[in-house]
């Protein structure tokens, strides 16, 4: 083992440390990370879970085991702590770093950026929503909506497509690029919905998704190299 923690897990924890800023019981955004995907459920009322797959020309992959004939081939940790994620992944030669990090009580942000590329890369964030009553996207903003409580998702670039299905089998042809007409939206009884965000990147251009369980409007933001040094500083110092 190195300096950092580099081991994943299923049910490790995943939340804003106490170390270094306040947390707190009104919005309480923890989570504990998958065990077969790149990604983690929040335990909020209603739980959501949020993880990614990718595709490169005819290649997909949403898992990290290599059990599976659908996994990740390169899955290279830097650090998988309790408050960061970072590590490297991909597949046919097209590799992405992967970065998550809880910047308050109740927001974390996902930045993924393209490392080596023979073909575009395309990105697919998924979100599976319990007792879903409504998803609508405006702006730059997607509002999911629960019996009991709600979600905002905000992406830095606007998604190639997004879509609102029921079942994993749909979300898996979508993945694998077979993509009919599907809903956009949803607005009705208190059932499982999976959205499914896509942005095919290139280049140095990173891709960041903001998930937060209140509204910020304005808010001005710690650089993310001086949160993920003052987390990794925690670990040298010890």
């Amino acid at each position: 083992m190195g300096t950092f923690p580099d081991v994943w897990g299923e049910g490790n924890l995943f939340a804003l440390s106490g170390f270094e800023n306040k947390t707190n019981w009104l919005y309480p955004v923890v989570g504990t990370l998958l065990e077969n995907r790149i990604g983690f459920t929040i335990h909020t009322e209603r739980e959501k879970t949020y993880w990614i797959a990718l595709r490169s020309g005819n290649t997909t992959s949403e898992l990290i085991h290599k059990q599976s004939s659908n996994c990740f081939d390169h899955f290279t940790p830097d650090i998988l702590a309790g408050d960061i994620l970072s590590l490297r992944c991909g597949i046919k030669n097209s590799n992405i770093h992967y970065l998550a990090v809880p910047l308050s009580a109740n927001e974390i942000l996902i930045r993924i950026t393209p490392l080596t590329a023979r073909k575009k890369v395309t990105i697919y964030f998924i979100t599976r929503i319990v007792a879903c009553k409504k998803i609508y996207f405006t702006k730059s903003t997607f509002t999911i909506k629960t019996d009991t409580d709600s979600v905002c998702i905000r992406t830095n670039r606007r998604p190639d497509n997004y879509l609102v299905v029921d079942s994993m089998e749909e979300v898996g042809r979508i993945i694998n690029g077979n993509v009919e007409q599907r809903a956009r939206s949803w607005d009705g009884d208190k059932e499982i919905r999976y959205l499914v965000l896509s942005k095919t990147i290139n280049g140095n251009n990173f891709y960041d998704i903001e998930i937060s369980s209140k509204t910020q409007k304005g808010k001005r933001r710690t650089p993310i190299r001086t949160i993920i040094d003052a987390r990794k500083n925690f670990y040298i110092s010890r």
